[in-house]
């Protein structure tokens, strides 16, 4: 709406008007209407002037800002960010294909290495326990959560002639459990130790009574002919048996049926030192 045409108008209204024998409070009361309307007009110019005049200013100050260093070959600066976004979200979605396929590739893995554990337990528990109530043992395994916090949880299974599997966790004798820590640990070895499948057990007849480590030492005998024999497998002729004990039995039963190649002895002399003899059996 332009004001200034508007009071220019009823100013020549105004002039043009004959007097048509109305009466002067009629007249007067035009008079007042048309003068608020001129007041209303210029109060609303002063104001629009008003605003003009800071528009103005704001446009003064934001050309100085623009040109600050602040601005300063903004526009090529844009054009930068906007590749690095695009380079961004592109090397998201890699990132996402990248680890959809290493999160696929690592299952496959741990299932390839699980059959290849479970393929030894197998093999070995059906040579060394003399029992005849558990056919074998396996390790089963379950994914929990998702994402990045994702795991495995693992459970021994024991599974019986009618190929019924049942955890072996508070359902197996000492006996039983220590042959199946003791496998396990060989299976690991050999899967993951490449040809140097290596075993050491410390002090493993703490806590047994006789019969348990007389049953140890046979069923750590049986063991190491099962190994002995395994002419195809490199990983099981390279296997070594190291077993750290201060049991005497274990150590005479031990050397009587498996007759080791080297026995070291460790023992303190009369200078209280700790000193390292060697025994060989064909001595």
């Amino acid at each position: 709406m332009d004001l200034r045409k508007v009071i220019a108008e009823l100013e020549l209204k105004q002039r043009d008007e004959k007097w048509n024998g109305e009466s002067i409070e009629v007249l007067e009361r035009k008079e007042e209407k048309a003068r608020n309307i001129i007041d209303t007009a210029t109060q609303k110019i002063g104001e629009e002037t008003g605003k003009g005049r800071e528009i103005e200013g704001n446009i003064a100050k934001l050309s100085v800002e623009l040109k600050s260093d602040k601005y300063r070959q903004i526009e090529q600066r844009l054009k930068k960010k906007l590749v690095e976004k695009v380079v961004a979200e592109y090397t998201k979605e890699d990132l996402t294909d990248y680890a959809q396929r290493m999160e696929g590739a690592l299952m496959k893995f741990h299932q390839e290495k699980m059959e290849a554990v479970n393929e030894i337990l197998e093999n070995l528990w059906r040579r060394v326990y003399r029992g005849t109530d558990i056919d074998t043992i396996q390790i089963r395994s379950e994914m929990s959560g998702t994402g990045s916090r994702s795991k495995y949880d693992y459970r021994v299974m024991m599974v019986l002639d009618n190929k019924l599997e049942l955890e072996m966790r508070d359902r197996c004798s000492a006996g039983q459990k220590m042959l199946a820590s003791i496998l396990i640990r060989i299976a690991l070895s050999d899967v993951f130790g490449g040809q140097c499948s290596i075993l050491a057990l410390d002090e493993p007849t703490t806590n047994l009574d006789v019969q348990k480590i007389d049953d140890m030492a046979e069923m750590l005998v049986d063991l190491i002919n099962a190994r002995s024999v395994d002419g195809g497998d490199r990983a099981a002729r390279a296997f070594q048996l190291i077993i750290i004990t201060h049991d005497e039995r274990f150590v005479s039963t031990l050397r009587r049926h498996a007759r080791p190649e080297i026995i070291y002895h460790v023992a303190k002399d009369v200078n209280g030192k700790s000193r390292l003899t060697q025994e060989r059996m064909n001595a």
